[in-house]
């Protein structure tokens, strides 16, 4: 039995229920009572949009060693606007913009659609590929220290040479209004594991970016876009903190607000502990009572030009976005449990070769509706607006606020009327026990047991504006799920260190459910304006287990591996369901899983040999009620591919409308006519 089969043969019921119990909060018929809105002048979308087309291998994402679908396109010809070409990626801080933009005068736009494409090419980092790429747009004129980024990508280029170029695309229409003045721009990246023998200013990858902007035509006419976009994160050219906050005062007529989050947590190398692997922390009074677990065979990527480092990591595992206005809380988002290319410094590229796992490349945003406080974003004075990673001392988070304004009335007075969000309490329990025997003159500890941390914070946030169509009331009903168990089995000496002599066998699972399930809504009176369902998922589980002896000559000392065994499934499911007055109700589904099995045992001779069970696969479908469907798999053995599809889940080919987010990006449905 392969590694994919076998994974799903262990995993199979839990995924089915992990994929079959999604649903939506408040959606009882007696949770509000919406009058039946008139159609009579509002056209019928599905009969005025044409039907989905066939996409060419090159438009649905045709990489071999890629299942994400490229952002469908437009009709006619667009323009295009090269931001760089082949540009080396500086690794080191970037205190000043290091390319310009400048709108395309042959399509001024309305625009139906614009694209952000990214062209990646190798070859990968030997051991060091890159942690997060960023790319950011400035308003002009621009000083160091002084405005916010404007966020479009963050990404990690997990790439290696098998194919010459990869291909990431984002769909940025929305955010339209930023691209028709001239910008400058901040395009950097970060060494995953900072390795002291070898940290140039450069990254090996060199990147192309573009925009692509379509205009708008009869079948494919210009969408709405925000009125205004305020970026959420501050310019740093050589810290990343996990906080980011705007203080200013904003226009007086905001109808709706949404903050489309990026959040990623880092660590390792020179940074704070290892905590990119943060969904395998422990509390830090476990630390405390059993300090061996910060150890050269636990999880962590940690590396040094003379000696194996301890890996593992304190601090606990809870991490969440909390999305604050004026220090009160306004919303949550997740943070998506990124896997790491060294799952211990020891296996470099130790699963992800030569496919890598889900949202390595391309890190999709969470939208948080911030619609509520309209109201008292109106009120004429200066508000701070703040996000911050819960649990996290390193991290990339940012973002764009994007405001819809009243242009009929000019100042639009509004409130909060209710806020239910409370501080977060997760709770943590251990079940941990430990023995302990002598291994000649060593102090030797057997650990087991589990740590789990859990939280659910279930909240309803409601608000007014009373705008030149009258009053329009909202509510964001929302409920978050987090559960993470860390179940351990660990055998260790007891005095460790990087240039200590010591034996270990350190056994850790991982089972992670974060999941996300909100209904946003709004009213004009008792009419029903537009319903948003969101439910999202991002199950995770590993087993881990890495056995040898560390051992050292008082100069130089490394970890030996004698036994390492991983298996992991990582997936994003998420699903949809919203309603424009005048258009029917649309849905989607979209799951994207990874699952990889990689044993090795030493053998002397040749260490690629130990291999077995070296194993992987990727599975994406995409589907809507409007006759789309995208899916893409691939599988691999012993680091080379062995498979690839593309259609099969949807009767052999590939459909997509135009307007459509296949890649599970935030959609307003702006491509509907205004509710």
């Amino acid at each position: 039995m392969n590694g994919k089969h076998l994974l799903r043969t262990l995993l199979g019921s839990t995924l089915l229920v992990a994929l079959a119990s999604w649903g939506f909060v408040a959606t009882r018929a007696d949770d509000i009572r919406i009058a039946p809105a008139s159609n009579a002048s509002r056209p019928n979308l599905a009969a005025a949009v044409p039907v989905a087309a066939l996409l060419t291998p090159a438009e649905a994402g045709a990489d071999p060693f890629q299942v994400e679908p490229r952002v469908p396109r437009a009709a006619g010809s667009p323009c295009v606007v090269t931001l760089f070409r082949e540009r080396p990626i500086p690794a080191l801080s970037v205190y000043d913009p290091n390319f310009n933009y400048t709108p395309p005068a042959a399509c001024p736009g309305p625009w139906s659609k614009v694209k952000l494409i990214m062209q990646m090419s190798g070859p990968r980092q030997n051991g060091l590929p890159t942690s997060g790429i960023g790319l950011s747009f400035v308003d002009v004129p621009w000083s160091e220290g002084e405005g916010n980024l404007y966020t479009f990508f963050v990404g990690a280029p997990q790439i290696h040479n098998g194919i010459p170029t990869w291909v990431m695309e984002r769909d940025v229409t929305e955010y339209a209004s930023i691209l028709r003045t001239p910008k400058m721009g901040f395009f950097a990246g970060t060494y995953d594991n900072d390795n002291f023998d070898s940290f140039d200013d450069f990254l090996q990858d060199s990147a192309t970016v573009q925009l692509v902007f379509y205009q708008g035509t009869p079948s494919t006419p210009a969408q709405r876009i925000a009125d205004l976009v305020v970026p959420v994160m501050r310019h740093d050219g050589n810290v990343h903190v996990p906080f980011t906050q705007i203080i200013r005062t904003f226009p007086r007529n905001i109808e709706r607000a949404y903050l489309d989050v990026i959040a990623h947590v880092e660590g390792g190398g020179s940074r704070a502990g290892q905590e990119r692997y943060w969904w395998a922390c422990a509390p830090d009074a476990v630390i405390t009572r059993f300090p061996y677990l910060l150890n050269g065979y636990a999880i962590g990527d940690a590396r040094a030009l003379t000696a194996s480092l301890l890996q593992g990591c304190g601090g606990g595992n809870y991490r969440e976005v909390e999305i604050r206005i004026d220090g009160r809380l306004a919303g949550l988002a997740p943070v998506y449990p990124w896997l790491g290319s060294a799952i211990n410094n020891n296996f470099r590229n130790t699963i992800d070769i030569p496919a890598p796992g889900v949202q390595a490349l391309n890190r999709m945003p969470h939208r948080v509706d911030l619609t509520p406080f309209a109201g008292l974003l109106n009120n004429g004075v200066e508000h701070v607006i703040e996000a911050r990673i819960v649990g996290a001392g390193s991290g990339i988070l940012g973002g764009n606020l994007l405001l819809y304004l009243d242009r009929g009335r000019a100042i639009v007075p509004g409130a909060v009327t209710r806020n239910t969000l409370v501080e977060s309490t997760p709770t943590v329990t251990d079940t941990l026990s430990q023995t302990t025997d002598m291994v000649g003159s060593n102090v030797n500890h057997h650990l087991t047991g589990q740590v789990v941390t859990r939280s659910v914070r279930s909240f309803r946030i409601d608000g007014y504006v009373d705008t030149s169509r009258g009053r329009i009331t909202s509510s964001v009903i929302q409920r978050n799920y987090f559960l993470d168990t860390n179940i351990y089995d660990v055998t260790s000496f007891e005095d460790i260190g990087p240039f200590d002599d010591y034996d270990a066998d350190f056994g850790q699972k991982v089972r992670l459910t974060s999941s996300v399930d909100s209904t946003s809504r709004r009213l004009l009176g008792s009419t029903l304006l537009s319903e948003d369902k969101l439910y999202s998922s991002y199950p995770f589980v590993l087993d881990y287990r890495h056995a040898g002896g560390n051992r050292s000559d008082g100069e130089f000392a490394g970890a030996g591996t004698d036994v390492f065994s991983v298996l992991v499934h990582q997936g994003r499911v998420l699903r949809t369901s919203q309603f424009r007055r005048g258009t029917a109700r649309y849905t989607t589904s979209l799951s994207d899983l990874f699952d990889a099995t990689r044993d090795y045992r030493y053998a002397p001779l040749d260490p690629l040999e130990g291999n077995s069970n070296w194993a992987s696969s990727r599975d994406y479908l995409f589907t809507d009620n409007r006759g789309g469907c995208y899916s893409a798999g691939l599988t691999t053995m012993n680091a080379e591919l062995q498979t690839r599809t593309r259609g099969d889940a949807c009767g052999g080919t590939n459909t997509l409308r135009w307007w459509s987010h296949p890649d599970g990006s935030p959609d307003s449905m702006n491509w509907a006519p205004a509710p």
